[in-house]
């Protein structure tokens, strides 16, 4: 406890030095990029622009805009013909001088790059002090019991009861989400926050992967928080290569967090608690079954796969409309890895569509014609990096 106290105090005496000048009517976050402990750095410019690098090596760029001491920045996604807008808000807390910006679902704490940069540098030489505790075993503090059961790999983490709640797919070409599954009650007096929980998949072949957690409770759905006396459903998950599972021949899965989990520590090594779960070969043993790729079809064509039924593909947008009977439409899919076109995700999916007899294909310039008996489905063409399907009828 000495040695996080004397941490966090170089932390904040480095914060007083370099803090970004008040702006009028809030805070400049502009004179210096921003940092969280797992290596995201977000640069707020002038311009009402942040560029966001990420661990991953993963870029881009987005609009941001503050009020006071709330911070926003958005993400555009097109649904159904509808350009809809997403924020992501931080709150810019000054506590004696000390500044931070601190997400609203306490999962992420950014600060000036420097001083981040200065903490991690302090914190490298720290030992962590975990307690190790075999998978199938409890973890019981005065603010939470949990009880891990088995582990599983999945290509998509959802409820298998639920409609509502969150859902988190593997999100690059040949990784799964590892999960470790349980029980979790929360036994303090403070909603629970699992964003407020580090969580590393570390595999015995020296590789490690960053990860989260979803509970679920009273078919609510996968969620990020776990009320006050309440008990569910448990995931930890990371996502991984199956190149580096299939070297791998047991794991340890460490939680790190603070007394009631309700907001993240600044860095793993800061946390109060840390455990082990200690998850050997053949604890860790995956079905082939569970990490196989669902078939997914098409909502307007119940029989015709989507292209996420053979590839690490998304839905980009959708678009409908009809006018008396007549119906027409737009799908558009775009690869997980950037690197791909939208010639390469063409490719791939009439070979994978001349496995089903059930439908024809034929080629016309550019574009192919998907046809089931007499009845023209779609056609399909490249565009870019974009695989786009078009119909009407």
């Amino acid at each position: 406890m000495m040695k996080k106290g004397l941490l966090m105090l170089i932390a904040l005496s480095l914060l007083v030095s370099v803090l970004p000048p008040a702006a009028a009517g809030g805070y400049d976050v502009t004179s210096e990029p921003w940092m969280s402990s797992d290596g995201t750095v977000a640069d707020f410019h002038t311009d009402g622009t942040v560029s966001i690098s990420y661990a991953s090596g993963k870029t881009e760029t987005v609009e941001w805009d503050m009020e006071g001491n709330v911070l926003k920045y958005y993400y555009e996604y097109e649904l159904w013909g509808s350009r809809q807008k997403y924020a992501i808000t931080y709150l810019i807390s000054e506590t004696d001088g000390h500044l931070q910006l601190i997400h609203d679902a306490n999962d992420s704490i950014l600060y000036p790059k420097s001083i981040m940069e200065d903490i991690l540098e302090q914190a490298k030489g720290q030992k962590v002090n975990a307690v190790q505790v075999p998978l199938g075993n409890a973890i019981t503090e005065e603010f939470l019991e949990i009880q891990t059961d088995h582990m599983m790999g999945t290509r998509k983490l959802k409820s298998a009861t639920a409609k509502g709640g969150l859902s988190r797919s593997s999100q690059t070409d040949g990784s799964i989400l590892l999960c470790l599954c349980g029980k979790i009650e929360n036994t303090g007096m403070e909603e629970m926050q699992l964003g407020g929980m580090y969580v590393r998949f570390i595999l015995d072949n020296g590789q490690s992967f960053n990860g989260g957690a979803y509970a679920e409770y009273d078919d609510t759905g996968l969620q990020k928080k776990l009320p006050v006396l309440c008990d569910g459903n448990i995931w930890f998950y990371a996502e991984i290569p199956l190149a580096e599972l299939e070297k791998a021949s047991g794991c340890t899965v460490r939680l790190s967090f603070d007394e009631g989990i309700t907001m993240i520590p600044l860095y793993p090594e800061a946390a109060a608690y840390t455990y082990d779960i200690i998850v050997d070969g053949q604890q860790m043993a995956l079905d082939e079954d569970e990490i196989a790729r669902p078939v997914v079809f098409f909502e307007d064509f119940p029989t015709l796969p989507t292209p996420e039924s053979f590839m690490d593909v998304y839905v980009s947008s959708s678009s409908r409309s009809s006018s008396g009977k007549s119906k027409r439409g737009t799908y558009k899919f775009k690869a997980q890895d950037n690197e791909k076109s939208g010639g390469d995700i063409l490719d791939a999916y009439i070979k994978a569509l001349e496995a089903y007899p059930a439908f024809s294909i034929e080629k016309k310039g550019s574009s192919w014609t998907i046809t089931e008996g007499r009845k023209t489905l779609m056609t399909v063409y490249a565009e870019n990096d974009t695989l786009v399907f078009e119909y009407k009828n």
